[in-house]
């Protein structure tokens, strides 16, 4: 009985590191948007604003940098592997980004832009046990966002 329950927990094991690994790995974000002509190119940009709807709800998200609107995206409910970029060649210094949804929910966070490329996470939130917020993160990598910004935090 005991070589049963040690087998089973090995098996187990094997398993939730095979799918840890995998999401590590090969990540799940799915691109939804790129940025327009006018704006910087991947390749050219050291900021890249990354947004997303974690939620369930239908939200417009406006995006201000150093109090200009920047990007707006418009996500339906559900869309929580969806990520819009918008790609900025910003000056060097600090820049304020702020987002901010249609239902009064905003966030604000200084960025510090100079020649390494920084990737800025933004993520609605929207659930029973919380309310409503937004997220803002920053990486010194395109982040990979599987189950949620919750789950990739977990896993870096």
């Amino acid at each position: 009985m005991k070589k049963k329950h040690g087998i089973i927990i090995t098996i187990a094991l094997i398993l939730l590191i095979f799918i840890t690994c995998s999401i590590r790995f090969y990540g799940c974000n799915k691109e939804v948007t790129k940025s327009t002509e006018a704006e910087s190119t991947e390749a050219e940009s050291n900021l890249v604003l990354g947004l997303s709807n974690q939620s369930q709800k239908e939200v417009k998200l406006k995006v201000y940098v150093d109090d200009n609107l920047y990007a707006e995206y418009e996500a339906p409910g559900g869309s929580v592997h969806q990520v819009s970029y918008n790609y900025l060649k910003a000056s060097s210094g600090v820049h304020t980004i702020k987002v901010v949804a249609n239902d009064g929910t905003s966030s604000k966070k200084l960025i510090k832009a100079g020649t390494d490329k920084k990737w800025v996470q933004m993520n609605y939130w929207n659930d029973e046990d919380n309310g409503e917020k937004i997220i803002i993160s920053v990486f010194d990598e395109k982040p990979r966002i599987c189950f949620g910004a919750r789950l990739h935090l977990q896993l870096m």
